[in-house]
């Protein structure tokens, strides 16, 4: 799945005063609305003003009070906020004036005029981009819904700067290819048996089936970590074995607590309980556990 990744532009934008008047449209505000809180003698002088310009004029407040309580009676803030989102969005040639106009109709349709913003639903969010001409996998909706809840203005609600982050993620309606596995009239298995169809394919409604192959694309991506490899190799020193605490030494008064005998692993410091009886002998009897036992406690005797 091909996703094209927003990033701040190198070089700032040039908006012609037409394209202001058709970005001002699109976000439903009269045209020259924009182009009324420029300086007169830029919009006489200049063919056009840059992002950058811009931003820094939003930044100064410059259009707050001309967005205030506009068309769709939210705040100045909100308008600007708006604004500034489709300013990314369209520096980075993602959008056009077009396509950012019905994203604002889709947003508007299933706001349902609640200044709240729109409720944070899944299936509303999936109905309101396929009104955009947009679809996206419903699990990673859902995973990029979960990541969005702590840094929404209203919780449980989406407002339009945020409905429009949504779209990057999604890709276009008519250009992800329904790849579905037809059989043959005559086809048939290794058994001589007729191949059918498979129901999946038939009786859902397309937009599932869509949802259901973005889901596939969406788990494989996730789950592509690119080739392993393994790096390291064998273990060159011997391991470390502490013995156990019924053989440690007795505590002397003078030294302390004299720190546990450690096994290298070789051969020659191995201690009696962990050497092997000689090849060909195995013993049955108890006694030398008895002989053990008498050499560990006899110690602990000797103190008392």
């Amino acid at each position: 799945m091909s996703e094209r990744l927003l990033r701040y532009p190198d070089t700032s934008r040039l908006y012609s005063w037409a394209e202001l008047r058709m970005l001002s449209a699109a976000l439903g505000f009269p045209s020259n609305l924009l182009l009324r809180r420029l300086p007169s003698e830029l919009v006489k002088e200049e063919p056009g003003v840059r992002s950058q310009g811009l931003r820094r004029r939003l930044d100064l407040d410059c259009f707050v009070v001309a967005l205030d309580s506009s068309h769709n009676g939210k705040s100045g803030i909100y308008n600007v906020k708006t604004l500034r989102k489709c300013l990314d969005l369209l520096d980075c040639s993602f959008f056009s004036f077009a396509e950012l106009k019905e994203a604002r109709l889709a947003f508007s349709a299933y706001e349902a005029l609640d200044q709240r913003g729109m409720r944070l639903d899944l299936r509303t969010l999936l109905r309101a981009l396929k009104m955009c001409r947009r679809a996206i996998s419903p699990l990673k909706l859902a995973h990029r819904i979960k990541h969005l809840q702590r840094g929404l203005t209203e919780p449980g609600r989406l407002q339009l700067y945020e409905f429009l982050d949504l779209l990057p993620l999604c890709e276009v309606q008519n250009q992800v290819p329904l790849q579905e596995s037809r059989a043959g009239a005559t086809q048939m298995t290794p058994r001589h048996i007729y191949k059918l169809d498979e129901a999946s394919s038939l009786l859902g409604p397309e937009d599932r089936r869509l949802w259901q192959l973005l889901d596939r694309r969406f788990l494989s991506e996730e789950r592509d970590y690119g080739p392993v490899r393994a790096v390291g190799g064998k273990l060159t020193g011997s391991p470390v074995l502490r013995l156990p605490t019924a053989h440690q030494p007795p505590i002397n008064a003078d030294r302390g607590l004299e720190p546990p005998a450690l096994f290298t692993g070789s051969r020659r410091n191995k201690p009696p309980h962990l050497k092997a009886p000689p090849s060909g002998r195995l013993r049955t009897d108890s006694s030398h556990i008895a002989g053990e036992f008498v050499q560990i406690v006899t110690p602990l005797c000797v103190k008392k």
